[in-house]
């Protein structure tokens, strides 16, 4: 079994390493989202944030909770100057606007729940500068991207691709290669794809782990002006 979507505590701890050496943070609190994804986001930024800098406070919460006062007042105790949140937009607005409303001036971090462009609906200016991890970013220059996007469009009523778009796309790919390589053989099809090195994707280049996990350097966007704009 292999994965080109990169796992959550991966991306997580890219983010604390990139909070760290890029924007100069050192004391961290943490928010996240009860279940398996939030815990996954929490477990790899925590580990790693702790390994290079300092974790102040971990919080829980659960999708669906509109009042995080308790959460925040305790992290603003320990004066982090930076807040990871381990969960989806949704909530994310919510916490955002109830930190600003709090005085809680941190750089808000996150995963790949932040991208939708609800997060800046709904959070407007409380989540202007927040900085993200994401699969796949359809404004990204790159000339293979691009191309992907416009035939996409063109074969889909112009609808733009997300990011399971892209990753489904890159899959298929990295197998048709494996193909042309090894034929259709299972074992040797297994094997090839197991040898893939610096594929070039749309979502990034990509190598497997002797898991079959994806290692590939994640995205990093920002929002810019109410926009999403990659940082990294």
């Amino acid at each position: 079994v292999f994965r080109n979507c990169i796992a959550d505590n991966i991306q997580s701890a890219q983010l604390a390493e990139y909070a760290v050496n890029e924007l100069g943070k050192k004391n961290f609190a943490i928010m996240f989202t009860n279940n398996d994804y939030g815990m996954a986001l929490k477990d790899g930024f925590e580990a790693k944030a702790k390994e290079i800098a300092n974790v102040l406070a971990v919080e829980a919460y659960t999708d669906g909770d509109v009042n995080f006062s308790a959460q925040l007042t305790k992290i603003k105790s320990k004066n982090p100057d930076a807040l990871y949140i381990g969960g989806y937009y949704t909530e994310v607005a919510k916490i955002a606007q109830q930190a600003k409303e709090q005085g809680l001036n941190v750089q808000l971090l996150g995963g790949d729940g932040f991208y939708s462009t609800k997060l800046v609906e709904l959070g407007g200016d409380a989540v202007e500068g927040a900085i993200f991890t994401a699969g796949f970013f359809p404004g990204d220059t790159a000339e293979n991207v691009q191309k992907f996007i416009a035939k996409f469009k063109e074969m889909n009523s112009g609808e733009e691709p997300d990011m399971f778009a892209a990753q489904a796309y890159d899959a298929a790919m990295i197998v048709l290669e494996a193909m042309k390589k090894a034929g259709t053989d299972g074992a040797a099809l297994r094997d090839a794809i197991a040898a893939t090195k610096d594929f070039p994707g749309i979502t990034g280049k990509t190598d497997f782990a002797e898991n079959g996990d994806a290692e590939k350097e994640i995205l990093i966007l920002k929002v810019e002006n109410g926009k999403f704009a990659k940082v990294r």
